[in-house]
């Protein structure tokens, strides 16, 4: 028999991301992600990217999510499964077939490089699912 966990779910606000710091050898660590409480800025706190996953790309400053809480200690986020977010460079596309509908890399605000259709331009906003990392459609 196991008991089962109380989790509770409380917004919490991401900050900014970092390398971490480096390990007795010298490398750089992996990066790791800073929060705060929603409401309460001075209780920060910060995760992995190891711990939070690839859904991790698709974090901007300021940007409020679910936090998980586990006897009081934060241990995981929730992003929502599909956020809008903006194309901060992509080349222009190419005028031609694009009956196979051709894709072309865009760099979105995050820094995050999915692929997207060739009609999205830069300044565009898109809506990206963080589940499975792909491009839905231009909003």
């Amino acid at each position: 028999m196991f008991e089962e966990a109380e989790l509770e779910k409380k917004n919490i606000k991401f900050i900014y991301s970092r390398p971490a710091r480096g390990n007795a050898s010298g490398e750089p660590g992996q990066m790791q992600y800073f929060f705060c409480e929603e409401k309460d800025p001075s209780k920060r706190f910060s995760f992995t990217k190891d711990q939070i996953g690839e859904e991790a790309k698709f974090l901007r400053p300021n940007e409020i999510v679910v936090g998980l809480l586990f006897k009081d200690e934060f241990i995981n986020i929730i992003l929502p499964i599909k956020v809008q977010i903006k194309v901060k460079e992509t080349p222009p596309g190419i005028k031609g077939n694009t009956a196979q509908g051709g894709t072309k890399e865009a760099v979105l605000e995050s820094g995050a490089t999915i692929q997207v259709p060739l009609f999205v331009e830069q300044g565009d906003t898109i809506e990206i699912n963080t589940e499975t990392g792909t491009y839905v459609r231009r909003v």
